[in-house]
């Protein structure tokens, strides 16, 4: 089982997380923390992805969430 974290920013970032995660669940992907709405995301991309705990990001759109300008 793949280890994911899901990253979902905008308006509908909680129903957008809704989908990812169901699609991670069927794909067999192990969420290990969905963030949203959170001025500190890289900061917790980061911890992860140091650690190895996470191999995969899954996000709702592209997002430069460093600048906060969209791609």
């Amino acid at each position: 089982m793949s280890k994911c974290c899901v990253i979902c920013v905008g308006r509908n970032a909680d129903r957008a997380a809704d989908r990812i995660e169901a699609y991670a669940k069927k794909a067999d992907f192990e969420i290990v923390e969905t963030i949203f709405k959170d001025t500190k995301s890289v900061e917790r991309l980061k911890f992860y992805i140091e650690r190895d705990s996470i191999i995969s990001i899954l996000v709702s759109s592209i997002y430069d969430i460093s600048s906060d300008k969209s791609c």
